[in-house]
């Protein structure tokens, strides 16, 4: 006999006891509150969403760019911030060298796409590797998972971000 997944769905609701270890449970205020598996019929779409708020708060961030091309190894770190999904951290003061800003808005699945900018260095100016002043700014791929989030600069040198809530 062959069953659909609603046909399998009202079964397990209906023999399954609220107790069991198998029943699905939701992660609420309450977290011993149950839910129960409703039968569906094949032309019912189903939508996941998630909480824009889940990634909210505070966290630290490593970017970190291996020698390459010249340009010596780099590693920096700050904090930012995440309020309603939307990421904002600086390093430094906004304008000035050494400072960098990082932005954009974290989806609910954890993907993001986010902007850096900011002035390069004394450090990279003494190596002659980049003009005095420059300014730079590039496109990042991110994705948060839990209390974690791994990026990579999409384009020019390569560089890695490691997010971590705190």
């Amino acid at each position: 006999m062959r069953f659909k997944t609603a046909s399998l769905a009202m079964l397990a609701a209906a023999l399954l006891p609220i107790s069991s270890p198998f029943a699905m449970r939701t992660p609420s205020v309450d977290a011993r509150a149950p839910v129960i598996a409703i039968a569906l019929s094949p032309t019912t779409e189903v939508t996941m969403t998630f909480d824009a708020w889940r990634f909210d708060g505070s966290w630290n961030v490593v970017v970190f760019c291996p020698q390459s091309d010249g340009a010596p190894a780099s590693a920096i770190r700050f904090m930012a911030g995440v309020k309603d999904g939307v990421l904002h951290g600086e390093r430094g003061n906004g304008g000035s060298r050494g400072s960098m800003t990082l932005d954009g808005t974290i989806q609910p699945d954890g993907t993001a796409r986010l902007r850096a900018s900011g002035i390069t260095n004394d450090g990279d100016e003494v190596l002659g590797v980049t003009p005095r002043d420059a300014s730079f700014v590039y496109e990042v791929a991110a994705r948060f998972v839990g209390p974690r989030g791994l990026g990579a600069r999409i384009e020019g040198r390569v560089c890695h971000l490691n997010f971590t809530r705190q």
